[in-house]
C-alpha cells in the first residue's frame, strides 16, 4: 500500500479544518436558527435538489460550446460562496459590526491575491459556512438521502458520461476552482494560482466532497455536538480511505471521493444511533 505523506497530511489538515469550522459554526448558530430563525434561511426541498442537477447540466452544455460564458458564471457563483459562506462563520465568532467589514475584506483578498493559501482559506469559510447553516435546516435522514444520492451521481458523472471530469478540467484552465488546492510542497502554498495543475504537485478536493459531510454533521448538531465530531472523525476517515485509493491507482485518474467520504460519514452517523447517542 503506497501512502503519499506529503500530500495526505495537508489534505487531512485542510479537510479536517473545514468539517470543525464549520461545526462550530453551526453550534453557535443553532441556537439562532432553533428559536428565532434567520435571515438567510436554507430550507431544503426536493426541488431544490432537481435545480441542482439541471444547472449542472446546463453548466456542462456552457462549458462545451461557450466556454466564456460558463467561466462567468462559474465565477460569480464561486465568489457568492465565498461571500455568503464567510458570513456565517464571521457571524459566528466576532462582533456584529466586524462582519460584513471581515466578508469584504476576504473577498477582495479572493479576487485579486491570486494565490493558493487565500483560495483555500476563502473556500475553507464558504464551505464550512454553507454547510453549516444547510446541515442545520434539514433532518439527519435528509442528509443521508442526499450524501447517497450525489455518491451514486457522482460516480456516473465520473466514471460513465465524465462530464464532472469535463467540468473539473474547465473551471481549473480558468483557475475558477470550486475547491481546494493541495500541493505536495509546502512552498507551494504561497504559489499563483496558475501554477496549480493536477498531477504536476497538486491535488484538487472538489467542495462537494468537503461540504457534504458537514451537512451530515450540522444536521445532528442541535440534538448532540458529540455526534457531529463523531461523523466529523469517520469523514476524515474516509479522507484517508479516498486517498488510499487515489495513489494506489495503476494508472493516476480522477476519482469520484465522494461515495467513500460519504459511506464513512453515514456509518458514523449510524454508530451514533446505535451507541444512542444522537
Amino acid at each position: 500500500m503506497i501512502l503519499n505523506y506529503r500530500l495526505l497530511w495537508k489534505e487531512l489538515v485542510l479537510f479536517s479544518s473545514a468539517q470543525l469550522i464549520g461545526a462550530f459554526s453551526a453550534l453557535k448558530l443553532a441556537p439562532l436558527i432553533d428559536n428565532y430563525g434567520m435571515a438567510v434561511e436554507f430550507n431544503f426541498s426536493w426541488p431544490d435538489l432537481v435545480f441542482l442537477f439541471i444547472f449542472i447540466i446546463i453548466l456542462f452544455f456552457l462549458f462545451s460550446r461557450f466556454s466564456w460564458i460558463a467561466n462567468s458564471i462559474v465565477r460569480f457563483f464561486l465568489i457568492l460562496a465565498v461571500f455568503s459562506g464567510s458570513q456565517f462563520i464571521f457571524y459566528s465568532f466576532l462582533p456584529k459590526n466586524l462582519v460584513m467589514l471581515s466578508t469584504l475584506v476576504l473577498v477582495v483578498l479572493f479576487i485579486f491575491w491570486r494565490k493558493v493559501m487565500v483560495h483555500n482559506i476563502a473556500m475553507i469559510f464558504g464551505i464550512a459556512g454553507i454547510g453549516a447553516v444547510f446541515g442545520l435546516n434539514i433532518t439527519p435522514i435528509q442528509a443521508i438521502i442526499i450524501l447517497s444520492v450525489l455518491s451514486f451521481y457522482d460516480i456516473i458523472a465520473v466514471y460513465w458520461t465524465k462530464h464532472m471530469v469535463k467540468m473539473a478540467e474547465g473551471m481549473i484552465k480558468t483557475k475558477n476552482i470550486f475547491g481546494l488546492i493541495i500541493p505536495e510542497k509546502s512552498g507551494d502554498f504561497i504559489s499563483p494560482i496558475d501554477k496549480a495543475q493536477p498531477g504536476q504537485g497538486f491535488m484538487i478536493l472538489g467542495s462537494g466532497d468537503i461540504i457534504m459531510p458537514l451537512i451530515l454533521s450540522s444536521s445532528v448538531i442541535i440534538s448532540s455536538f458529540l455526534s457531529s465530531l463523531i461523523i466529523i472523525g469517520f469523514s476524515v476517515a474516509g479522507m484517508f480511505l479516498t486517498h488510499i485509493l487515489f495513489v494506489n491507482q495503476n494508472v493516476r485518474r480522477p476519482m469520484a471521493a465522494l461515495p467513500p467520504i460519504a459511506a464513512m460519514s453515514i456509518l458514523g452517523y449510524l454508530l451514533t444511533v446505535f451507541l444512542n447517542i444522537v
